[in-house]
């Protein structure tokens, strides 16, 4: 069992519509980040496992951000909001990981270590950018 991330602008099923939970359009930009070994490149969604994902936000000094009753993941299936808080504490992890790993590079073929940096420079290009050009910015998770 895993998890289907994305970052974006919030969109509500319609009445009647089959599909009742809130999304996120998947899309990709030239601009986001891209790393070796990744199987969605440049995107705004990712499918980790539990396991890997609870891996990633304890290495990279997140698990507080994610869970308990106020965390972005606090409702599963469910949509959280995205505020510049959010940005900025994601933003301030990454740099904590970077100055404690300085030889690391961001990928997804190599140690673990290198996985959880790929995904927290995701997390802090797609919520940046998400709180910046959405009108209605969320997590969800599906």
């Amino acid at each position: 069992m895993g998890y289907t991330l994305k970052i974006g602008e919030l969109i509500r099923p319609t009445r009647g519509a089959e599909d009742t939970l809130d999304d996120v359009a998947e899309l990709e930009r030239d601009d986001a980040p891209a790393f070796a070994g990744d199987d969605a490149p440049q995107t705004n969604v990712r499918r980790p496992s539990a396991r890997v994902w609870e891996q990633t936000v304890d290495a990279l000094g997140l698990r507080g951000l994610f869970t308990g009753p106020r965390g972005l993941l606090a409702r599963i299936p469910g949509a959280a909001p995205l505020r510049a808080a959010h940005v900025k504490t994601v933003r301030a992890a990454v740099a904590r990981y970077q100055a404690a790993h300085p030889r690391l590079v961001a990928r997804f073929d190599a140690a673990p270590e290198a996985a959880f940096l790929a995904r927290g420079l995701w997390l802090e290009y797609w919520m940046d950018w998400a709180v910046r050009t959405c009108r209605r910015p969320v997590l969800v998770n599906r």
